[in-house]
């Protein structure tokens, strides 16, 4: 994602998930496609893991004296009781292929759910939720690497509707994927950006070493929302240091 032109937020964005507060809409879909599919008990693990991730932020927010609060919902069945099924293959994000997003996929959901469009989608899941801001993580039962897809700052994506694909296991190790991973992807759609990329990792591991947006532990009470990401979220106002060198986002 691109930082915005705004002054004193260079990560805030402009498609439908603002600033992480108050009460937040968080809609969860199970979705099938040609290489895989959920069962109940996989839908059981990878709950547990999502409501770790909810708790995680709320007593995160608290310390920054935040109020955020959320109503989820898991949606797997169609109106008709049949499975989410893409039919085609959900690619995970890879820096060799980066442009094979699947960018379909939530109209490939509200076609499924009976809408007429996303944006019908989203007004129904913000009435469902009693929720202005609502955000969406699409769940593949497979491996892969996760990634949000996000509006920027353009009037063309003001109301591009954020979400986030997460694979139930990760890549290299085939292993079940932490509540971090979860938190990480999500703060994502609400402004959080990546503290281990380029040129200031060795600057963010030094001043920023726990945060979660730097790095994804198996126990996520060992990670934390540390300063910088709690601005960009909109926890606070005051502008992290770093964040005022020039162009130190490369």
């Amino acid at each position: 994602m691109k930082p915005t032109k705004q002054r004193y937020r260079p990560f805030y964005n402009e498609g439908t998930c603002k600033q992480l507060k108050g009460k937040i809409g968080l809609v969860f879909f199970y979705l099938n496609d040609k290489e895989s599919q959920w069962t109940g008990d996989d839908v059981n693990a990878i709950q547990s893991h999502l409501q770790t991730m909810q708790e995680f932020i709320i007593s995160s927010a608290h310390e920054y004296k935040v109020y955020v609060d959320f109503t989820p919902l898991h949606i797997r069945y169609t109106h008709q009781n049949t499975p989410l099924i893409y039919p085609k293959k959900i690619w995970p994000y890879d820096a060799t292929c980066r442009y094979k997003y699947n960018l379909d996929v939530l109209d490939t959901i509200a076609q499924l759910l009976s809408y007429t469009s996303t944006a019908a989608m989203h007004e129904d899941m913000q009435r469902k939720t009693g929720c202005t801001q609502v955000a969406y993580q699409i769940l593949v039962n497979k491996s892969g690497r996760a990634y949000a897809l996000l509006g920027e700052d353009t009037e063309s994506l003001k109301n591009y509707i954020e979400h986030a694909i997460l694979f139930s296991k990760y890549t290299k190790t085939n292993t079940t994927r932490y509540a971090g991973a979860y938190v990480h992807e999500l703060l994502h759609l609400f402004g959080a950006e990546d503290l281990y990329r380029s040129k200031y990792r060795k600057a963010h591991a030094h001043l920023y070493p726990d945060d979660i947006m730097y790095t994804v532990r198996e126990s996520i009470y060992s990670t934390k929302i540390s300063n910088i990401t709690a601005y960009s979220l909109g926890w606070h106002n005051n502008l992290p240091e770093i964040l005022k060198a020039k162009r130190w986002w490369q």
